[in-house]
C-alpha cells in the first residue's frame, strides 16, 4: 500500500542517518552493512538507483569501500534490476571476476524481472550445469528458474517447472522451501481456474504438499493451502487426484470429504488463496 510505501522509504532515509552518524564518530562500516544499505534501495516500490550508485561511488571515494567487492556488486546488481536496468545489472554482473551463488542469483533474478528468461536459461547452464563450474545452486537458484518457466503456456511450463523440481530434490538434493511450495501451488490453482489443468499437474501438487508437510508453517496455513488445492481438483481430475493423495496420505481415495479433512475443516471452500499465494518473487537474498 502507500502508507506501507511511505514508511519503507522513512526506513531507509533513517537508515542512511545512521550511517553518517556512525562515521562521524570513526566507526568504519564494513562491506555487510553498506551491501545491506545499498541493498535497502532496490526493494521500495520506487528503486532509487541513483542514491545507491551516489552513496557506494562516495564510499569508494573515501577509502572505506571497492566496488570490486562481490557483496556490494551483488547488491548493485539487485538495485539496477529491480529498477528494470538489464543492461546497467548485467555489466555490474560482468564485472565480478569469480560470482558467488548469491551473485548468480542476483543476475538470474534480473533476468526473470526483465523477462528475458534465454538469458536466465543461459546463466543457470554455464554456472551450474557445466562440469567446469565449481558454483552449486541452491534452493533460491532453482525458485527463480521456476518462475521463468511458470510463466510459459501453462503445459509448457508445468512440465519444465516439475523437470526442474526433479532435479532439484533428487539429483541435487536440495529441500524445497516454503516460498517455493507456494509459487508452485499458486500457479497450479490458477491453471486449475482458467482450464489449463493437466493430470500430471495433479500428481505435481500432491508431491508438492507431501514435501509441504516437513516444513514449518504458521497455524492453519498449510490447512488453508490444502483447502484452496481442494476447490480446483474438478470431476475431471477427481479420481487421479483421490489417488495421488491417498498415495502420498494426503486424503481417502474412498471418501473425498472424509473424517480427516472433517477433523481439520478441509472441506470447506477457502476463497482466501490471495492471502498467501499473490505476489510471490523469487528471493535473491545473500546466504
Amino acid at each position: 500500500s502507500a502508507f506501507h510505501d511511505q514508511f519503507y522509504d522513512r526506513y531507509v532515509d533513517e537508515a542512511i542517518v545512521l550511517l553518517k552518524d556512525m562515521m562521524r564518530e570513526g566507526v568504519r562500516p564494513n562491506t555487510v552493512t553498506i551491501s545491506v544499505l545499498v541493498g535497502a534501495f532496490g526493494k521500495g516500490p520506487h528503486p532509487r538507483v541513483a542514491e545507491a550508485l551516489s552513496l557506494v561511488e562516495k564510499l569508494e571515494q573515501d577509502g572505506i569501500i571497492s566496488t570490486s567487492n562481490i557483496r556490494i556488486s551483488t547488491a548493485l546488481v539487485q538495485v539496477l534490476g529491480a529498477a528494470g536496468d538489464f543492461n546497467g545489472a548485467m555489466d555490474r554482473f560482468r564485472a565480478i571476476r569469480r560470482p558467488d551463488v548469491p551473485a548468480i542469483n542476483a543476475w538470474l533474478d534480473v533476468c526473470v524481472r526483465c523477462d528475458r528468461d534465454d538469458a536466465a536459461k543461459k546463466t543457470f547452464e554455464r554456472f551450474f550445469e557445466d562440469p567446469k563450474s565449481k558454483a552449486r545452486p541452491d534452493v533460491i537458484s532453482y525458485s527463480t528458474m521456476m518462475t521463468s518457466v511458470l510463466k510459459k503456456v501453462a503445459y509448457d511450463g508445468s512440465r519444465e517447472a516439475r523437470r526442474l523440481y526433479e532435479e532439484m530434490k533428487f539429483r541435487r538434493r536440495i529441500t524445497p522451501d516454503n516460498r517455493l511450495v507456494d509459487l508452485i501451488l499458486k500457479t497450479m490453482i490458477e491453471n486449475g481456474r482458467n482450464g489449463s489443468l493437466q493430470a500430471s499437474d495433479v500428481r505435481f501438487v500432491a508431491g508438492v504438499l507431501r514435501d509441504a508437510e516437513k516444513l514449518e508453517w504458521g497455524e492453519g496455513q498449510l490447512e488453508s493451502r490444502k483447502r484452496a488445492v481442494q476447490t480446483i481438483m474438478t470431476s475431471r481430475f477427481a479420481v487421479t487426484w483421490a489417488e495421488e493423495s491417498d498415495l502420498y496420505g494426503l486424503t481417502s481415495v474412498d471418501d473425498y470429504d472424509d473424517e480427516l479433512f472433517k477433523k481439520h475443516g478441509w472441506n470447506r471452500v477457502d476463497s482466501g488463496f490471495r492471502l498467501w499465494g499473490a505476489n510471490l518473487k523469487p528471493d535473491n537474498r545473500r546466504q
